[in-house]
């Protein structure tokens, strides 16, 4: 026997269960002789033919799987769509309630909002990795253990006809609305929460012209989020009010990036390269073509939704 038939045989039967690791041995080595044996009577040099064969046997990892019946998968078919009907429906729960308790107890024990807000997307990540990690792991143990089957999960992935979801009838979809409120409030307490510091490098008369200016924008935004979400759809009424956010925001962005907060005392005589002043023209276009865009679809999405308030 060749060291390398050896190596091979040792490398398969490692990974093999002991009580079958016999039967595997001897069924392995007489069919890699049956091969080599064919290869040669063809012509073929016998070394040639035992690494040929060898090589067509592919990785041991998976022979050895193979003759094991092990998958080589943590989640199978059988158990893919429970794991992720359950999956969805811990994530959607477990992550936030912990992210909201850990920024209140942090509030609580005397951390500034910041901070808080930060220990509690952490706090909400972390418990969305171990949900993860935990159900991944529970599943990928029940897909090799041979006495579980799907129906074992009923209890939590029964399916019938009542879980069909509904036609939709809302032009906004509720978790991207709430998500974007949760983001405007994040925004508004964090500029509001600096409001009153001063930066060397901003003009403090404009700042505190600007702030107040961009907090209503932000608050503005959140109110129609909420209209949003209420009526689930377009009008013209909100998309004309939607339009005027939009020019607000415009405008602010063009006030900023035009240089309206900054100190020129503090920059002085400190030159502006040319390729910095395209930048910002730049910047200011796409975000006024954003606007544009935004605003744009307000109205389509009113006139799809049949609303009748212009006689459209």
């Amino acid at each position: 026997m060749s060291e390398v038939k050896e190596r091979y045989v040792s490398t398969v039967l490692s990974s093999i269960p002991e009580s079958r690791r016999s039967d595997v041995d001897r069924e392995l080595r007489a069919a890699i002789d049956d091969a080599v044996e064919a290869r040669v009577e063809e012509g073929e040099e016998p070394s040639a033919a035992e690494t040929t064969v060898l090589t067509d046997l592919g990785d041991p990892a998976r022979l050895a799987a193979d003759y094991s019946d092990r998958p080589l998968y943590l989640i199978g078919p059988r158990f893919y769509l429970p794991w992720l009907r359950v999956m969805r429906k811990l994530l959607a729960v477990i992550p936030p309630v912990a992210g909201m308790v850990a920024l209140v107890v942090q509030l609580l024990i005397g951390e500034d909002l910041f901070g808080a807000i930060l220990g509690g997307l952490w706090a909400g990540f972390i418990t969305a990795v171990n949900v993860v990690v935990w159900t991944t792991l529970g599943f990928a143990v029940a897909e090799r253990a041979d006495e579980t089957s799907p129906a074992d999960l009923e209890p939590l992935t029964r399916w019938s006809l009542d879980r069909l979801p509904r036609v939709p009838d809302r032009q906004f979809n509720p978790g991207e609305v709430i998500g974007s409120m949760v983001a405007i409030a994040v925004i508004f307490v964090l500029i509001h929460s600096v409001r009153n510091v001063t930066f060397p490098f901003l003009d403090p008369d404009a700042w505190e012209l600007g702030i107040p200016v961009l907090l209503g924008l932000l608050a503005f935004s959140f109110i129609l989020a909420l209209v949003k979400l209420r009526v689930g759809k377009w009008s013209y009424a909100l998309a004309t009010a939607n339009a005027i956010l939009n020019l607000g925001i415009a405008a602010w962005w063009a006030w900023a990036l035009g240089g309206g907060p900054f100190n020129e005392d503090y920059f002085g005589d400190l030159a502006v390269s040319d390729w910095l002043t395209v930048s910002v023209r730049i910047t200011l276009v796409i975000i006024v073509a954003i606007c544009i865009w935004d605003a744009y679809k307000g109205f389509v999405g009113a006139r799809q939704a049949g609303d009748k308030t212009w006689g459209a």
